[in-house]
């Protein structure tokens, strides 16, 4: 009797942890949420949020969200400058040094192609300013994507992020 009750504990402990989530086929990387992008760790690990600051230059513009956090225009002269930070608390701010993750973060990125660079600056750092930039004259709507990780010394993770990338011959207006 005992030993069927430890059973249907244990797994009645397993279902729970599936159903809220507390297992991740990937635990390094999830996939972004409506509250930024966030790392969950099944081991009791501290669960942080990575947070856009706001665009300094470029231009936001429409995109499917099943594929991209954003989308922006650039051009040679006007590159996407934008500050992003890694927080521990959801309403977490990248100016207020309290809310700011503790550790040391890298960032690493991938460009779908040499003709669209994006960089992290300082990295590590948190926070720190994204620039994406090219030398292209023009290019199809989104037709490159940046994405990006943040990773801790503990090799907690947040992200991937994908920003989808059209290149204009000149960018009207800018921010978000």
């Amino acid at each position: 009797m005992r030993l069927n009750f430890l059973r249907s504990a244990a797994a009645a402990a397993v279902l729970g942890l599936l159903s809220t989530g507390g297992l991740a086929a990937s635990p390094r990387l999830n996939p972004i949420h409506p509250m930024g992008v966030r790392h969950v760790n099944p081991m009791h690990a501290p669960t942080y949020f990575l947070k856009e600051a706001g665009i300094v230059s470029a231009k936001k513009v429409a995109c499917p969200s099943s594929q991209y956090y954003e989308c922006v225009e650039i051009s040679k002269k006007t590159p996407l400058m934008q500050e992003w930070c890694i927080v521990d608390v959801t309403s977490g701010s990248c100016s207020s040094s309290g809310d700011l993750a503790p550790g040391t973060w890298t960032w690493n990125v991938t460009n779908s192609s040499n003709k669209v660079k994006g960089d992290f600056d300082p990295n590590p750092g948190n926070p720190t300013e994204l620039t994406i930039s090219t030398k292209l004259k023009s290019s199809k709507p989104n037709a490159y994507t940046v994405s990006f990780t943040a990773c801790n010394s503990s090799s907690q993770c947040v992200g991937p992020v994908a920003i989808g990338v059209t290149v204009k011959k000149k960018v009207k207006g800018s921010g978000g």
